[in-house]
């Protein structure tokens, strides 16, 4: 079940306070994801926190996300996203989806999908399909509602 981070949750319901970032939003898969213990959790509490972020033997894989939002409810236009030739160094437990500013320290964690038996990837790629059997809040297939 999708973990929404409180902050995130606090300025979208709050009218004026949410605003389309910049870079759009994205996901990753880590080994674990940080706990809400920071006032304000973005980017760079996931490694700062001791997870690992899935990469492609060099580079962060940060797959781009094309949201709408309906009824509270963050459904993806796509029904999948993919992580191109994932390193094959790791085991990864959550999917975290964030809105990226361009800036680590200020790209706003949004919402922490966990609980897999860990993916161990071997250099392909890996596609996470969204469910779009699920009724969430009237919507069907959404990733995650507030």
């Amino acid at each position: 079940m999708p973990y929404i981070y409180r902050r995130f949750k606090e300025q979208i319901l709050t009218p004026g306070q949410w605003s389309t970032p910049a870079s759009g939003y994205k996901a990753v898969l880590a080994t674990g994801a940080p706990a809400e213990t920071a006032a304000d959790p973005n980017y760079d509490d996931i490694e700062g926190g001791g997870a690992t972020i899935m990469d492609d033997g060099g580079a962060e894989l940060k797959p781009t996300i094309t949201p709408n939002f309906t009824n509270g409810v963050m459904k993806d236009t796509n029904t999948s996203i993919t992580f191109a030739n994932a390193d094959s160094a790791g085991s990864y437990t959550s999917l975290i989806v964030y809105a990226d500013s361009g800036t680590p320290g200020t790209s706003r964690l949004m919402a922490m999908i966990d609980g897999f038996t860990g993916i161990t990837t071997n250099g392909g790629n890996v596609i996470v399909n969204w469910d779009t059997s699920t009724n969430m809040n009237g919507i069907v297939g959404g990733i995650f509602a507030l």
